[in-house]
C-alpha cells in the first residue's frame, strides 16, 4: 500500500518548503507510532531526521573543506599561481 504523507519542513529558520513523502504501510506506521509517543508532529519528526541524515551522506559539508588535506596545498609553493595555470591553458586548441 502507498501512502503520500505531506510535509512541511523548516531549513535553519529561513527556508520552509512544502513536500510528499511517499512511505510505505509499515513506515507510515513506525512515523505515526513514534510521533504519537514523543509528542510531536510527523513534520518535525521528518526534519530532525533529515538534519540527521543528510550531513552524514553529503560530499560536502561545512568546515569539511578546510581540514581536506588539498586545502592550502599550494601555499608553501613559489610560484604564481595565475602563470601556472596559463601555461597548460596555452596548450588547448582554440576552437
Amino acid at each position: 500500500m502507498r501512502v503520500v504523507i505531506a510535509a512541511h519542513i523548516v531549513i535553519e529558520q529561513f527556508l520552509s518548503m512544502k513536500t510528499e513523502i511517499e512511505l510505505n504501510e509499515e513506515q507510515a506506521q513506525a512515523l505515526e507510532h513514534f510521533c504519537n509517543l514523543a509528542h510531536v508532529s510527523r513534520d518535525k519528526v521528518i526534519s530532525q531526521a533529515l538534519s540527521i541524515y543528510l550531513p552524514e551522506k553529503s560530499p560536502v559539508r561545512k568546515g569539511v573543506l578546510r581540514t581536506h588535506p588539498a586545502f592550502g596545498s599550494w601555499k608553501a609553493k613559489q610560484i604564481d599561481a595565475v602563470a601556472y595555470q596559463q601555461t597548460f591553458r596555452e596548450e588547448w586548441p582554440i576552437l
